[in-house]
């Protein structure tokens, strides 16, 4: 059983490109025809998932120049920080700011406070450069005052629930971003299935906000695998919900910056954990962990020794885990989501081609391209099972 272990753990290396560059390419090819010229924006800010496709963050409507063609300091400002917030938000190895990206945000926030000191903009992003600081929290309720529909906002305040473990808090705004179309009804049935791998009592690692926000949605709104803890990289930020997490159990790393060390030293610290990560996190993250990675459904379970990932792969997608949605996704989204199911395929159809078992893989072969044509990957699919 040993080779059924090494393929799933290094078939991750390509697969997950798939699943992930093109979210990114996207958002850049849009970044920089939007800014003061679009319509207001409900962007990722901060919590930006490498499957997304939203615009990148573009400057509110109300704050655009006039028509004079003047543009004033204060919405220079903003602009800057817009900017700001998405470079942080879409950074591949951390999840913090750099003490550069730190010290820009803090000074721009100083001069809104001076010119704008009631605006929207001042008082959103008072509230983000604090990296989830919940003494800042007034700054965020008067934002949401002055646009209560702000998507942004929404986020933000869902984020609050989960640091301060208010779940009231946070089904109502999980309520509000699934009823805008914020949270794609693709990422939610991505995420039930993504939730269904996790094993009974575990901790889920997620990255931004499909991968997190739809989850928690699953568990409060749907009520699916409430068992599960998820452990957002995003809101680790948090010395709140550090300490929140380790009231349940989980060792957290003595280390500021939420970045790839601090994955790889908050598995390696939870070694007697059920600790599973989202495939949604930039493989970047996940490269320094692929030795104790095995695909698992729509995870990665980290394991030092794992005898076997065959039975458990098999029992999800023959049983558990929503097969139609992979094999016909219609909407962008779903197609990159997709992606991700083709792992724990090839997981099956390796031990079914050298086991014999011709009935079973026809019938995962007859999926992988399913998905794979869904995804627009027929192509190198096909390439990898030549080298199986």
């Amino acid at each position: 059983m040993k080779f059924f272990l090494i393929y799933g753990v290094f078939l991750f290396v390509p697969i997950l490109v798939w699943g992930q560059s093109n979210g990114n390419q996207n958002q850049n090819a849009h970044y920089n025809n939007n800014v003061l010229t679009s319509p207001p924006a409900q962007t990722e800010t901060r919590t930006t998932d490498s499957v997304s496709f939203q615009a990148a963050p573009v400057l509110n409507k109300e704050m655009a120049p006039a028509k004079s063609g003047k543009t004033s300091e204060s919405t220079l400002k903003s602009v800057e920080l817009y900017r700001l917030d998405y470079a942080i938000g879409t950074q591949r190895t951390s999840r913090s700011p750099s003490a550069v990206q730190q010290f820009q945000m803090d000074q721009n926030v100083a001069d809104l406070k001076r010119k704008a000191p009631e605006s929207f903009e001042y008082h959103y992003f008072s509230y983000v450069s604090g990296n989830y600081d919940t003494a800042r929290f007034e700054h965020l309720a008067k934002a949401e005052h002055i646009r209560p529909e702000n998507a942004d906002v929404q986020l933000q305040m869902l984020a609050y629930g989960m640091i301060t473990g208010n779940q009231k808090m946070q089904q109502n705004y999980a309520d509000k971003l699934v009823n805008s179309g914020r949270l794609a009804r693709e990422v939610l049935t991505y995420d039930r299935d993504m939730l269904n791998s996790v094993p009974p009592g575990g901790f889920l690692v997620t990255h931004g906000t499909d991968d997190t926000y739809g989850a928690v949605y699953q568990q409060l709104i749907e009520g699916v695998r409430t068992d599960v803890t998820i452990v957002s990289l995003e809101l680790l930020q948090s010395a709140v919900y550090r300490d929140q997490l380790r009231a349940k159990g989980l060792a957290i790393p003595d280390r500021k910056e939420v970045d790839v060390t601090y994955l790889e030293q908050l598995c390696r610290k939870n070694t007697d954990k059920l600790v599973s990560l989202s495939m949604t996190i930039p493989k970047e993250y996940l490269l320094p962990l692929k030795k104790q990675l095995f695909v698992w459904g729509l995870t990665f379970r980290y394991a030092e020794n794992l005898e076997d990932n065959f039975d458990g792969n098999e029992t999800l997608w023959q049983g558990v885990l929503d097969r139609d949605f992979p094999q016909n996704a219609v909407t962008e989204k779903a197609r990159e989501l997709a992606a991700n199911y083709l792992p724990m395929l090839f997981v099956l159809r390796t031990v079914y081609q050298r086991n014999n078992r011709q009935d079973l893989l026809d019938e995962t072969d007859a999926a992988i391209n399913r998905v794979a044509t869904q995804c627009n990957k027929y192509e190198a699919v096909q390439k990898l099972k030549k080298t199986d």
